[in-house]
């Protein structure tokens, strides 16, 4: 089991992402494809 995430500046609800999320996504994103790939799982970014 691996959790990936990121910890947002506020937990205010809101339509939008936080600067902070906004700027991690991507990063977030090919970690958890990395993690994928190294247990054998075939996964790609659309």
């Amino acid at each position: 089991m691996c959790l990936s995430g990121i910890q947002p500046e506020s937990m205010e609800t809101g339509t939008d992402l936080s600067g902070v999320v906004g700027e991690r996504l991507e990063e977030v994103v090919e970690r958890v494809l990395d993690k994928l790939k190294e247990w054998g799982a075939e996964a790609a970014k659309k």
